[in-house]
């Protein structure tokens, strides 16, 4: 029996990403677009890569839309390549290996859409109960944690 529960949300992730996404406006800052939204930020952090060939940089920021949708958004986002790369939200407050990430009951958000620039992932009603603390970039392929940024 594994250690943690894990969802996912392949290609509806995509789709409803589109039609929930806060836009970002050209020349606007994403933070300026989230505010000009009707949406709040419930809480960021900042990414940071695991080992020397995993690095990352940019900032996780957890926004509720006016809708109450939840959703995750990456900006200026930068992360090292890699096969099969995903984004999960943990529960857990710090993921700083793959054993703290795979003991971390996650939501697996769907496929890194790039590895740079700013992107949008909902998450989905009642994922994690509410206990969204941190964003992760996963390595399905090969299991190995690339990046992840603690939120507060």
């Amino acid at each position: 029996m594994p250690l943690f529960r894990t969802f996912s949300y392949g290609a509806a992730s995509a789709i409803a990403l589109a039609a929930l996404a806060v836009p970002l406006s050209t020349g606007a800052s994403p933070s300026a677009a989230i505010a000009q939204s009707g949406a709040e930020t419930v809480a960021s952090g900042q990414f940071r890569g695991v080992g020397r060939s995993h690095r990352s940089s940019g900032t996780a920021r957890l926004v509720r839309r006016a809708n109450g949708d939840l959703v995750v958004q990456l900006e200026d986002f930068s992360v090292t390549g890699g096969p099969d790369l995903r984004v999960w939200v943990t529960d857990a407050a710090s993921v700083r290996s793959e054993r703290h990430a795979r003991r971390a009951n996650h939501v697996d958000l769907g496929r890194l859409q790039r590895s740079r620039g700013n992107q949008s992932y909902v998450i989905p009603a009642g994922a994690l109960d509410g206990n969204h603390r941190s964003v992760v970039i996963w390595c399905r392929a090969f299991g190995v944690l690339f990046a992840s940024a603690p939120l507060s």
